[in-house]
């Protein structure tokens, strides 16, 4: 008969799970375990946003603005101060504005619509 080939020739080689740390379901895209995160971090970011809602805040054409953006901003307001806004305020001018051109929009998700919404309601409490 033939020759036997070694036992190694059949040998597969297995790659060591123990080198690798194991995937966490709880990460970021940034990898950062979910609390693990600095506090300063954290603090910095929220920093960060708060600015930038006061620019979208500040920046908000009332030129632009639409009957869905109005509403959505109108209802938010509302509901944070728990009375309707008043003439003053950002929702109100922007009910006011919409009327003038009901179908613009200011092409801002209704998320940053409702933030910009609660920053001004915290300016009138």
């Amino acid at each position: 008969m033939g020759k036997i080939p070694p036992v190694d020739a059949f040998a597969v080689e297995v790659q060591s799970t123990a080198d690798k740390p194991p995937e966490s379901k709880g990460t970021t895209d940034m990898g950062i375990t979910i609390g693990t995160v600095d506090p300063q971090v954290l603090k910095a970011a929220a920093l960060e946003d708060v600015n930038r809602i006061q620019m979208e805040t500040l920046n908000i054409d009332l030129d632009k603005v639409g009957a869905r953006d109005a509403r959505i901003i109108m209802s938010e307001e509302h509901k944070t101060l728990g009375y309707r806004p008043p003439p003053d305020s950002l929702a109100a001018k922007v009910q006011r504005s919409s009327t003038k051109h009901p179908d613009s929009s200011l092409g801002l998700n209704a998320g940053t619509l409702r933030e910009a919404a609660r920053a001004d309601a915290e300016k009138i409490k």
